[in-house]
Formats: C-alpha cells, sequence, structure tokens
C-alpha cells in the first residue's frame, strides 16, 4: 500500500514537470478595456531553445490611463519557469520578473522592490495573463504604431 501511495505521489508531483511540454510563443493580455481597469498584452517570441523574446505593454486604466511598455529576453530556467532582469543605474531602471507558463496562462511577477521598468506612475508588470492567441508571433506593432518584426529584434538597443 505505501509503494502505491508513493507512486501515485511521485506521478502527481513530476508530471507537469516532465509530462508535458510547454509552448511558450504567443499573445496572451488580461484586462478587457483601459475604461474599467488595468489592461496588459505579452508577445512572446521563443528565440533559443533557452530564451524567449518578448514585448510587454501594459495599461494603469482610467482615470489616469497611465502607460509603460518593454522589449526584452527572458532565460528559461526550468521547464515553464523564466525570468528577466534588466538593471540601469543612470537611468533609474532596476526592473527584474519572473514568469511561470502554463498551457493556457502566464503569470508574471516582480521581484521584491524591482518593478522600476521605466513605466508610467501606477503601472506596474504584476499580472495573470490568458492565452488569447497560440500562434507565435513573427512581429507586433508597438505604441507608436510601428511594426516591428522578432527575427530582426536587438532587443537590447532598446534599453539604451
Amino acid at each position: 500500500m505505501r509503494d502505491i501511495l508513493f507512486a501515485i505521489l511521485t506521478t502527481l508531483i513530476f508530471s507537469p514537470i516532465f509530462g508535458q511540454e510547454i509552448d511558450y510563443g504567443g499573445v496572451y493580455s488580461y484586462g478587457t478595456s483601459p475604461d474599467s481597469g488595468r489592461v496588459g498584452i505579452i508577445y512572446i517570441h521563443p528565440n533559443s531553445d533557452s530564451t524567449l523574446l518578448f514585448y510587454l505593454e501594459l495599461n494603469r486604466g482610467a482615470p489616469s490611463y497611465n502607460t509603460g511598455a518593454i522589449i526584452g529576453q527572458m532565460n528559461i530556467y526550468s521547464p515553464g519557469d523564466a525570468d528577466f532582469t534588466m538593471i540601469k543605474e543612470s537611468d533609474f531602471v532596476n526592473c527584474s520578473m519572473n514568469f511561470w507558463f502554463t498551457n493556457d496562462s502566464l503569470y508574471i511577477r516582480t521581484n521584491y522592490e524591482a518593478d522600476d521598468c521605466g513605466y508610467g506612475y501606477g503601472v506596474y508588470s504584476h499580472g495573470d495573463f490568458k492565452l488569447i492567441n497560440p500562434e507565435t508571433p513573427e512581429f507586433f506593432i508597438d505604441r507608436s504604431g510601428e511594426k516591428i518584426y522578432f527575427k530582426s529584434l536587438e532587443w537590447t538597443k532598446w534599453w539604451d
């Protein structure tokens, strides 16, 4: 009986890690309208077996409608888990986020006191995103209306 219980527990613990492949690429969002609260969208494009390029755009919602957007490359450190850090002391940027993926969701959490990503007042990265398009995006349209292709993206230049 003890062996059966051990086998069941082992299966339950390790099957989410080893038993499923996570497709990271896609478009995720939360919120419906800035008139009713916070909204966010993130485009994720696999760059290699261990890195993902992303474009994250956020809006605080009414009444200020403050916004923010960043471009970056997150590093996958275990299946379904990735992180991103950008520190630029000269620009007062201390931006560090953890990403947790499931098959239909993405959870972003900022590391303690490290959400100074250059956003407007009251805009922060923390959010629970739902997959709205499972196809890997080839491009995104930034806030200025420019179409930017991931294959030619030099993400570090965005931070200069």
